[in-house]
């Protein structure tokens, strides 16, 4: 099977990749396009037994509508939560740590500067537009916030992809990067 993930910057890609993977045992590629390896369709797309993950800036509209004829499934996500999301980005812009645990009330995103109310108003505004094309391009979709917390999108998405023996501690809420209690969502799980 081969399984595209197509997810907006900070909205659980990395860890949903993951859980696709382990849950399926089959390969995995991070963000092919955002390496200095040798990267062509053929190598990343058309690789049996394999889920590869893009974000939405790193496909260019063409590959984006075409998706569907390169994997057998196509999932994307994004946040619903816009504040949260450029509030993560913002964070990861400003400390250039992208992949682990950080407090967002005491870093340097949380100041109250021009610059980091522009990039957060950059953010929400660019979220708002992903989103509309998420919508656009019509394929199966999770939200952050449903996957993570409600539970409710990992009953569709195992649905959607055959997940029989799926590695639930991989989604779960312990793993989150930001750890502080603003980052949390009150949310109902039901498994």
């Amino acid at each position: 099977m081969r399984v595209c993930i197509l997810g907006s910057p900070r909205s659980g890609t990395t860890s949903l990749l993951n859980y696709i993977s382990e849950s399926l045992n089959i390969s995995k590629l991070n963000e092919p396009y955002n390496s200095d390896l040798p990267i062509t369709e053929q190598s990343t797309w058309l690789k049996d037994n394999m889920a590869v993950k893009h974000l939405m800036h790193q496909l260019s509209n063409k590959q984006k509508l075409n998706l569907h004829k390169h994997f057998d499934k196509v999932v994307c996500i994004y946040r619903n939560d816009l504040e949260q999301s450029a509030e993560s980005f913002l964070a990861g812009y400003r400390s250039n740590n992208w992949n682990r645990p950080y407090t967002y009330s005491s870093s340097e995103a949380i100041k109250k500067t021009s610059q980091n109310a522009h990039v957060k108003k950059w953010v929400i505004g660019y979220r708002k537009k992903e989103i509309k094309e998420f919508k656009e391009l019509k394929y199966f979709t999770v939200t952050y916030e449903d996957l993570y917390y409600s539970d409710k999108d990992k009953v569709r998405l195992n649905e959607y992809l055959g997940i029989t023996n799926p590695c639930y501690n991989i989604l779960d809420l312990k793993n989150k990067l930001r750890t502080d209690p603003k980052g949390r969502y009150k949310g109902k799980t039901i498994i």
